[in-house]
């Protein structure tokens, strides 16, 4: 039985005397995006799942990925990884990996427009999650957000929110997105992974500006979020950007094959992907719409880096249709 790793940023600035594998922080600071503990969407029931929403965030002074390719230059990766989890049953996986499936770099001319890398800045340290634009069909004007890891955006033991976000739509290479960077305005996750840690909620939103009066959906499409469904399926396409070990964070790469319910934890649905930091928040696609849209179920959490390689991803509950579109968070 082998132990798993969520799939992390990797942190691209050298920090003096850092180990290999220390745990992920989210650097406090006086920006406006580091509120000592957000916002609680309001609600009088406890038991009810409940949004954490960051204050405005501040514009980077320059777009993310240019602060990147200045700081590659002299910088070294550090893999920073989060508490390991009890991996999948011996058995579950054994039956996955006899499955067909399949993984490897998503050709340009299929990669999903809506599918993109998400850059962060953490008080001079970067990182680098995936996400995916979404729309709901039932709040049609609500068409400016990208679904991702929640730990891409908070860090639980901190509270301390990311600094700057900026998605970049079908990034390829070395030419980048072909519509460029969107600055984050706000950003969410589930109160549940905000104060508690609870793997379970691992999930968060980044709330876009509008670029040239047009919200991300109108240029790139909305992929639609099936709300509680089942961890298993025959045939699920992951889509990421992994950003560690061999992969450089420039490509994206998928997997496609039979997904499988783990066998302890029944919210988690379980994958055979080697893939790396990086690819959290990417999509898990159920099938696909059209050419860059489709039905997501989950978005990527957490992966093994040796033994069987398997992948796991939080499923989107019933409750985030209800905290991310219904509810007004700026």
């Amino acid at each position: 039985m082998s132990s798993t790793k969520p799939l992390r940023r990797a942190r691209l600035l050298a920090l003096a005397g850092a180990v290999a594998a220390v745990s992920i922080t989210v650097p406090s600071t006086t920006s406006a995006a580091s509120g000592e503990h957000g916002n609680r969407a309001a609600s009088e029931d406890r038991g009810v799942a409940q949004a954490v929403v960051s204050e405005p965030l501040a514009a980077p002074p320059k777009p993310l990925r240019e602060l990147k390719r200045a700081a590659d230059a002299g910088s070294a990766e550090i893999d920073r990884g989060f508490p390991s989890t009890k991996a999948a049953a011996a058995a579950v996986v054994d039956d996955l990996l006899a499955s067909r499936h399949w993984q490897g770099k998503v050709p340009r001319r299929k990669m999903p427009l809506s599918v993109g890398k998400l850059y962060t800045l953490d008080d001079g340290a970067f990182g680098e999650c995936s996400a995916f634009a979404v729309r709901d069909p039932k709040f049609p004007k609500k068409r400016s957000y990208v679904v991702t890891a929640g730990h891409c955006l908070v860090d639980p033991r901190t509270k301390n929110w990311t600094d700057f976000v900026e998605f970049y739509p079908k990034y390829y290479g070395k030419k980048g997105s072909p519509l460029g960077g969107w600055d984050g305005k706000r950003l969410l996750t589930y109160d549940k992974w905000y104060y508690k840690g609870n793997y379970r909620y691992d999930v968060g939103v980044v709330r876009l500006q509008r670029f040239k009066k047009k919200q991300i959906v109108d240029r790139v499409g909305g992929s639609r979020l099936a709300y509680g469904a089942k961890p298993g399926h025959k045939r699920v396409r992951f889509i990421g950007y992994p950003a560690a070990g061999k992969y450089d964070g420039k490509f994206p790469y998928q997997c496609v094959g039979r997904t499988h319910r783990d066998s302890k934890k029944h919210w988690m649905t379980v994958m055979p992907c080697a893939t790396r930091e990086g690819a959290s928040g990417g999509p898990w696609f159920t099938r696909m719409l059209n050419r860059n849209t489709g039905v997501a179920y989950a978005a990527l959490s957490r992966g093994s880096k040796s033994g069987k390689r398997i992948m796991t991803a939080t499923t989107f509950k019933k409750s985030l249709r209800r905290i991310v579109f219904k509810q007004k968070w700026g």
